[in-house]
């Protein structure tokens, strides 16, 4: 459709075919674009059509249980064709964004290293590449989930915000005259323009909307917006984000989408967060439990030029717990304790796996290794107190190591500090 109308607009000789197309009798008058959409229409439409016959169809009817099944598959299919439409469409709006949007060229520690593409930056670990159409750290694959023109509260200075379901950007548009379109992606001016980075990426986990109605004069379509980002010591600080959209219905769509956006990440948070069992849960559906202790480890392997921020994760039966995550180190030291529950001495296994912190992507695998419950238990049996793993080999990388201290303790032992 959108190239029907740019050669429309850009080969007269095609514009001529096209209007003597819709001049055509067996056409009544319709532009070819019409004709295309045709397809399209009679889906949507069938469904509406087959529900109206069910409606009038008597439920001892013998055509009552195909139309209920028709209605079904139907509404089913317009589904399906509805999530694709709007995944292509994402995909080529995430790939525009990917050469349209460019990196700030300020101090900001976060953007002014950054690049599209592999730089000298970027090998020195001082910022993360982000690609738009890829898949994000926690969230699946990247969406856009919507856009248009902001004012800065204070500055006045036009921006255009895209809000991503992992982070907020805010760009400024080269061409000053794009700055207002409500839809950039809808005009061509603003298609062929280029926007650059105002700020460094607001991640979702760190926005709260301030969901007090604005007052004053100069209070329509303002949006307020709490966050947190780095300052020039890579140290976070606070910030408040002041911005203007439209009008207030404009306002209230990037509330609704940023609300939204908030509530998904919650929710899968939630879902991946290990929920930790009670005392009474614990002695009732175990054996015993596993004090761990993740101490340290050596050199990993690189595998990205960005900064290594590393961090472990362990699991045991279902039950995981990560450490914090330490920045710009090969050698992390995490000392950290965690505690597992036993339900089994001869089957469960702890698995322990090293990872590079990803703020645009997946995080990075440096390496697994895994420690049997019933080792522990045996040579529990033959020593006093904890049990130090030191410099374990991590399986599946070139290089790396990692170092526990590990304490095994029945239900019906007196524990013991590790």
């Amino acid at each position: 459709m959108q190239l029907i109308q740019q050669r429309t607009e850009q080969d007269p000789w095609f514009g001529e075919i096209c209007k003597q197309f819709s001049r055509n009798p067996f056409v009544n008058g319709l532009p070819l674009t019409s004709y295309l959409l045709k397809p399209m229409q009679r889906i949507t439409k069938y469904p509406l059509l087959v529900d109206k016959i069910l409606k009038n169809t008597s439920n001892d009817h013998p055509d009552h249980a195909q139309l209920t099944e028709a209605s079904r598959r139907m509404a089913q299919l317009c589904s399906q064709i509805n999530e694709a439409v709007q995944m292509v469409e994402n995909t080529e709006r995430l790939e525009w964004c990917q050469s349209h949007l460019l990196p700030s060229t300020s101090s900001s520690p976060c953007l002014s290293n950054y690049s599209p593409t592999t730089s000298t930056a970027n090998q020195q670990g001082l910022a993360p590449r982000i690609v738009f159409n890829s898949f994000t750290n926690t969230l699946g694959p990247r969406k856009l989930l919507y856009h248009g023109p902001l004012v800065k509260a204070k500055s006045g200075k036009e921006l255009i915000g895209f809000l991503f379901n992992d982070f907020l950007l805010l760009t400024q548009p080269l061409n000053k005259e794009v700055a207002k379109k409500s839809n950039i992606f809808t005009d061509d001016r603003a298609l062929r323009s280029q926007y650059r980075f105002y700020k460094e990426p607001f991640f979702i986990e760190k926005l709260k909307l301030d969901e007090s109605t604005p007052e004053g004069p100069n209070a329509e379509g303002l949006i307020v917006v709490h966050t947190e980002i780095m300052d020039n010591f890579g140290l976070p600080t606070k910030y408040e984000l002041c911005v203007r959209a439209g009008g207030s219905r404009e306002r209230t769509g990037w509330l609704t989408k940023i609300r939204q956006a908030i509530a998904n990440y919650e929710a899968n948070d939630r879902k991946n967060r290990f929920s930790s069992l009670s005392q009474l849960e614990l002695t009732q559906s175990g054996c015993g439990r596993l004090l761990v202790v993740v101490q340290c480890a050596k050199q990993l392997t690189r595998v990205t030029a960005e900064s290594q921020d590393t961090f472990c994760s362990l699991s045991l039966g279902g039950q995981t717990h990560v450490t914090s995550v330490v920045p710009s180190s090969a050698n992390p030291s995490w000392n950290a304790t965690m505690q597992f529950v036993v339900k089994d001495l001869k089957q469960e296994v702890l698995c322990i796996t090293v990872l590079q912190r990803q703020k645009f992507s997946p995080n990075e695998f440096l390496g697994r290794t895994e420690i049997r419950v019933s080792e522990i238990h045996e040579r529990r049996q033959h020593s006093l107190g904890a049990i130090n793993f030191s410099d374990l080999r991590l399986l599946e990388v070139p290089s790396g190591t990692v170092s526990l201290r590990v304490d095994l303790q029945l239900f019906r032992e007196a524990p013991q500090l590790i």
